[in-house]
């Protein structure tokens, strides 16, 4: 396809960077419009050779002169303008045979990168050019040109707003800028983060000129002399739409990192909303529902808003035969759901597909979506899930982007939460784009668009494929199946499916049924779809979302020392601020950890940041630090000090015992120095007490009753113990071995879970070794043993001691710590005064009896009454109200049906 007029610019920049026509000044405007330039003279050139001569040409041109490179950039120049690129490739091939080291090739180079949406490619061809030009204005000319071109492309709906350029020759730094109109409207900041010195740098910009409609920037600094750049290039553009815009370029080295910072730009008006056809957009909402009330418990709780809507008919749940105590907890939903709720059940457990199949037939409206019971949606998702259907009467299937989503995953940005991510995507103008396949975690159905039968295959026995399957089938009778592209959903990602013990040979079986069918149409749309760049206008190549709301007022900072959720404190912190992000407060957290381990590792709804400097680059005003643990003291100290805000220490545990007690002049001293502290449990509330004189609030901490009960699938084994393998002296790293050889010697079954160290090793010769179990697993660990044996010796809380008694094994454990305070000796738990002697611990388990086994059971799963989950997020929320903060927005809270125990 032949470019447009104001896309040749660019390419007659370099046309002068090589050969001296004159067609653009010095200063960047053209010595007459762009839009009146002649480029017929290019393009006769290269439609006057005969077919296939062009590149035969360029070869005895350059063999004999290389530097004569004038014919050969008039017949680049021409097939790229025509949009020839397979041609322009071949050309280009030719050019840097010959002319390797040519600015105006390694331009062309860009410019071809960029037709192709390659903007890494470009990028580096940009980089070339820099070192190779003589001259920094044509270089500028062309930046200006490209950036300009790039904003007002015809395939963008909407354009871009703000781009920006950076290129380095010699350790001069220059960065070149496009904003629309004649003086911009909003603020512009480029700040240079030097990473080593972790120092932020504003980069001051002028005006350089006015392009049609286009004002360019431009601000230059100088590298540090020990600074080394890798990536001498870099490039961002920012979207329309929100009111605060961080796009960072990829970084010109691994010391430096340039971003566009805090971007303000002009609010936009609201998208009329389009006409709704005369008859009603009714719709049923499907839930298949296995095992995991928790999660389904947060996805109730969104719905609960939307449920009086008039488009919904139906509210169907499928139970797939869940436990006994998830079936009490469906139960109880219909006072709370009203009218609208259908409970139906299956007597033995079916799979999710045909779940589905069972639920859509009980379903008779025209419309159909489709949830999985392990997402979260956010506020206004209904209108924005049903829009694409009024828009387009085609359109048979829609999924929405998530944070866990095969090809439609959003990776969120550091410091970015999914509601945050939602609201960016929520004020963009949607595109619609065609989807590589649909995903059933959440899926919108026209019901006239489907195929006859199941809704599902039922070739796809037990789920995985079938929603891919879908997807083809509905497209082969000639319908659309799009991506809600201005909606983000939360999905934590097969977390009921994965408890199928035969997961893996499921997948594997159906993904070669889908590849018999589908296969060479599948990879052919996938490669299609990957080279469209359909998101390219809300995230990157990596999936990273392209937008961070900057300059916030932020309402708390919780400071982690790590992200590794598989350490109940850590894991308990971040289900604490995802439930105040969920109230309406602004919560944030900060890990001091590597980047990396984030990656690799984080799946929460709410990304923390892992660099002090983007918190100081992303937050204008903080009202609250709350550091969780020793390590985290300091730099709640730092950042108390640059916000002036106060700190409340979030205290989990007794740290003046831990590491031989290295810790306590450190632990005294912020115990003295923080503004408020607030503990989980009475025993450390007396330890602060003891040690400071202080008066501390209490907060009755525990574990989720949602996750954390009795699970029925299979019987307790008898004589049998759960054990977390110790990791530290305070944890009794030294007792577990030898407990655990005298037990097995008494006949008892051992399992283990934990951290894999050297003691993990060892213990393997006595029995199962599990690593670090996710909490869904745990629990039906601790469903299947009759005891847990802990050998902690300071603990400010004991979790999973509770999360045990909670799911029916009995704790036995030390009396140190807060576990005195919370248990009850013969009641609910079984204390050890000394674990040192081996045989009196053997002797007492294998002492008790049957009736005091079921009536200590009974006990620990009482306490589920006084302590959990639900009720500490709540006293931490009052505590924040004491403070005198108030939330920023209206929140949703958890709507936390728990069933009675039986």
């Amino acid at each position: 396809m032949t470019l447009q007029n104001h896309e040749v610019a660019p390419l007659l920049i370099a046309l002068h960077h090589t050969t001296g026509i004159n067609v653009l000044s010095a200063n960047g405007r053209s010595s007459k419009p762009v839009t009146d330039l002649d480029v017929g003279t290019i393009l006769a050139f290269r439609s006057s050779l005969p077919e296939g001569m062009s590149e035969e040409i360029a070869h005895r041109f350059l063999i004999g002169n290389p530097a004569s490179v004038a014919p050969l950039v008039y017949l680049i120049t021409s097939a790229l303008i025509e949009g020839d690129l397979p041609a322009a490739a071949k050309l280009l091939r030719v050019a840097t045979l010959y002319a390797p080291k040519h600015p105006g090739i390694s331009l062309l180079h860009a410019f071809a990168a960029c037709q192709r949406g390659d903007l890494v490619r470009m990028t580096g061809c940009l980089s070339r050019a820099a070192q190779q030009s003589a001259s920094n204005e044509s270089l500028l000319d062309f930046t200006q040109h490209f950036l300009r071109g790039m904003l007002i492309r015809a395939n963008a709906a909407p354009p871009a707003r703000l781009g920006m350029i950076a290129y380095q020759r010699g350790g001069q730094v220059t960065i070149a800028v496009a904003v629309p109109g004649r003086r911009p409207p909003f603020e512009v900041k480029i700040a240079i983060t030097h990473r080593a010195t972790r120092r932020t740098v504003p980069v001051p910009l002028k005006e350089w000129t006015f392009l049609e409609g286009f004002t360019l920037l431009l601000g230059e600094f100088s590298l540090p002399m020990e600074v080394s750049v890798n990536h001498p290039c870099g490039i961002a553009f920012a979207d329309d739409g929100t009111s605060f815009v961080n796009a960072p370029l990829a970084p010109l080295s691994d010391d430096v990192e340039i971003g566009i910072h805090a971007v303000r730009l002009p609010a936009l008006p609201a998208p009329s909303r389009p006409v709704e056809p005369a008859a009603p957009m009714s719709v049923d909402i499907i839930i298949p529902v296995y095992q995991r009330p928790d999660l389904l418990d947060r996805l109730l709780t969104t719905l609960l808003i939307d449920l009086p809507d008039a488009r919904i008919e139906r509210l169907i749940i499928i139970d797939d035969a869940s436990d006994p105590f998830t079936a009490r907890y469906l139960e109880g939903l219909g006072e709370v759901l009203g009218r609208k709720f259908i409970l139906l059940r299956n007597r033995e457990n079916l799979g999710f597909l045909e779940s589905c199949n069972r639920a859509f037939s009980a379903s008779q409206a025209p419309f159909v979506i489709l949830l999985n019971s392990d997402i979260e949606l956010p506020a206004g998702w209904l209108d924005r899930m049903m829009a694409p259907f009024v828009h387009d009467a085609s359109i048979g299937l829609v999924t929405p982007l998530a944070t866990s989503g095969a090809n439609l995953t959003v990776n969120l940005r550091p410091g970015q939460d999914w509601r945050e991510a939602d609201a960016i995507a929520a004020q963009r103008s949607p595109r619609y784009a065609d989807a590589c396949t649909a995903i059933g975690y959440c899926l919108a159905i026209r019901r006239t668009a489907l195929p006859t039968g199941p809704l599902f295959d039922p070739a796809y026995a037990h789920g995985y494929g079938e929603d891919s399957d879908l997807h083809y089938r509905v497209k082969s009778r000639g319908a659309r199946s799009v991506i809600c592209d201005n909606l983000v959903v939360h999905h934590h990602g097969s977390a009921s499916y994965l408890l199928q013990p035969d997961l893996s040979r499921i997948q594997a079986r159906n993904r070669r049924v889908f590849f018999s069918r589908w296969g060479q149409t599948h990879i052919a749309e996938e490669l299609s779809y990957n080279l469209s760049g359909s998101l390219r206008h809300l995230m990157d190549r990596h999936g990273n979302f392209n937008a961070l709301m900057a300059n916030q007022s932020v309402d708390v900072l919780f400071i982690l020392p790590t992200d590794a959720l598989q350490y109940g404190g850590v894991r308990a912190t971040v289900s604490l601020v995802e439930f105040l992000v969920a109230r309406g407060w602004n919560a944030k957290i900060l890990c001091l950890t590597e980047s990396e381990q984030i990656a690799l590792s984080w799946r929460g709804g709410v990304r923390p940041y892992v660099d002090l400097n983007h918190v100081l680059r992303d937050i204008t005003e903080l009202t609250l630090v709350v550091p969780t643990c020793i390590d985290t003291i300091e730099t709640a100290r730092l950042l108390s000090s640059h916000f002036k805000a106060p700190i409340l220490w979030f205290l989990q545990g007794p740290e003046a015992y831990f590491d031989g007690g290295k810790t306590f002049p450190a632990f005294r001293d912020a115990l003295r120095d923080v503004d408020h502290i607030v503990c989980v449990s009475d025993y450390l509330k007396n330890f602060v007490r003891t040690l400071s004189g202080r008066s501390v609030a209490t907060i009755p901490f525990g574990p989720n009753p949602l996750v954390f009960y009795p699970r029925t699938g299979k019987p307790r084994r008898p004589r049998s113990i759960a054990m977390s393998i110790p990791g530290s002296v305070e944890k009794g790293a030294g007792l577990a071995l030898p407990v655990a050889e005298v037990l097995r010697e008494q006949g008892f079954s051992l399992s283990f879970f934990g951290k894999r160290t050297d003691t993990a090793e060892a213990l393997a010769g006595f029995g199962e070794v599990h690593g670090f179990l996710e909490p869904a697993k745990m629990a039906q660990l601790f469903s299947q043993v009759e005891y847990y044996l802990d050998f902690s010796l300071y603990e400010g809380l004991g979790l999973l001691p509770l999360e045990a008694a909670f799911c029916g094994a009995v704790p036995v454990m030390t009396r140190k710590g807060a576990p005195e305070t919370i248990f009850t000796h013969a009641q609910d738990a079984v204390f050890i005064d000394n674990f040192l002697d081996i045989e009196t611990v053997a002797r007492t388990i294998a002492g008790i009896d049957q009736p005091s086994l079921e009536d200590l059971r009974r006990g620990g799963q009482a306490l589920v009454r006084r302590v959990g989950e639900q009720r500490g997020y709540a006293a931490f929320e009052s505590c924040l109200k004491g403070l005198g903060l108030t939330p920023q927005g209206p929140g949703r809270g958890l709507l936390y049906q728990c069933p009675k125990q039986e």
